[in-house]
């Protein structure tokens, strides 16, 4: 928390002095906002968000709910037995969720914090999942490539499986903020295979491949809110590749820029101005990636997060106040300052107990 600013009355003639003093102090926190400035999130009257974590126990049948600022448990939402959730995702409203079921073909339906039902579904080893920002149809990574899952309420296929698209070894999903490409990484056996695909989302067809280095292990991605840029986290090259994924760019859908991090990059989350992108590697940390154009520090890493283990997902709140990071080896959930202008910005400030082995991580308002 800020601290609020006090009144100050100059008593016994020393106007000058307090106007000089007054002058240094203004002095150094203008010079403090310009250096932070071009990726700064928060306003200064910062007031706090709670965001509510879901958290999926890999090894545990169950799901763990989180108050995002105090680590409290707000509720075990329990899954069938032999259920192993990995991928989570809420709808645009936060209204309902969906988990992936790595054991078999399920998905299961939470409406608010409550399972309501379980989907089957075609394949088995459905392992992530993404919906659609219009919150019609959702994508899911599993065994028979990625099952387009209708998510419309209103429809007459409301929760059936309604097309695939042949892929092999899919892995994470974004969607690009115009609504119309998605784009997914593959990683085939630890890097032999790896590639970005695109998918035209109007007809769920695959329309471009982007080659990586061999070998990459592409893992986590992220977009920025322009949709400009797609980063990918690549586990083998312990690095992050920068896709140009602007339509009117001449570098449309080029690897533009690979950045170095210290360790095998699994999960990216970036903040909800798409300043700073947040790359969680799997023994070693968190990097810290500026990713405003504007900025000197432009696609270079600003910080290293120490103190977190085998770091797996990252999730952002919705304020852009904190990371969540989950650490699937010590059944932890760590948070990290993502404010710009706080004094334990970029730093590890405090962590949770939660389930049992921690992977998948999804964010709604509290």
């Amino acid at each position: 928390m800020k601290n609020m600013s006090q009144s100050i009355v100059p008593r016994n003639g020393n106007v000058k002095a307090l106007a000089s003093l007054f002058a240094v102090v203004l002095w150094a926190g203008l010079v403090a906002t310009m250096a932070w400035a071009d990726f700064y999130d928060s306003p200064t009257n910062y007031v706090a968000a709670i965001s509510d974590v879901f958290v999926a126990n890999y090894d545990g049948a169950y799901l763990s709910v989180l108050n995002g600022v105090t680590g409290s448990l707000i509720k075990k939402i329990t899954l069938p037995t032999g259920a192993i959730p990995s991928g989570i995702a809420f709808s645009p409203n936060y209204r309902s969720a969906y988990v992936t079921d790595q054991s078999k073909g399920r998905l299961f339906y939470l409406v608010g914090d409550h399972l309501f039902r379980a989907i089957w579904t075609p394949g088995t080893s459905n392992t992530r999942i993404a919906i659609h920002p219009s919150g019609h149809f959702a994508y899911i990574t599993s065994s028979l490539g990625i099952l387009v899952l209708d998510t419309s309420w209103y429809s007459l296929t409301f929760q059936t499986v309604k097309a695939k698209i042949s892929i092999d070894f899919p892995g994470s999903i974004i969607f690009t903020p115009d609504r119309k490409r998605a784009y997914i990484t593959i990683d085939g056996n630890y890097g032999s295979i790896s590639q970005v695909k695109m998918i035209d989302t109007a007809t769920h067809t695959v329309v471009k491949t982007i080659q990586l280095p061999v070998p990459s292990a592409p893992q986590g991605i992220a977009a920025t809110p322009d949709g400009k840029r797609v980063y990918v986290a690549n586990w083998v090259a312990q690095n992050v590749s920068v896709i140009d994924s602007d339509p009117s760019s001449p570098t449309y859908n080029t690897i533009t820029k690979v950045i170095s991090v210290a360790g095998n990059a699994r999960g990216i989350a970036l903040s909800p101005s798409g300043n700073l992108a947040y790359v969680t590697l799997e023994s070693n940390g968190v990097e810290v990636i500026v990713t405003t154009p504007s900025s000197s520090a432009f696609h270079t890493v600003i910080a290293h997060v120490s103190g977190v283990g085998f770091a797996y997902g990252a999730g952002t709140s919705l304020d852009g106040r904190f990371i969540y990071i989950t650490d699937a080896a010590n059944s932890k959930l760590y948070v990290i300052d993502s404010e710009p202008l706080s004094v334990t910005f970029n730093s590890n400030i405090t962590s949770f107990t939660v389930g049992t082995t921690p992977v998948g991580i999804a964010v709604r308002p509290h």
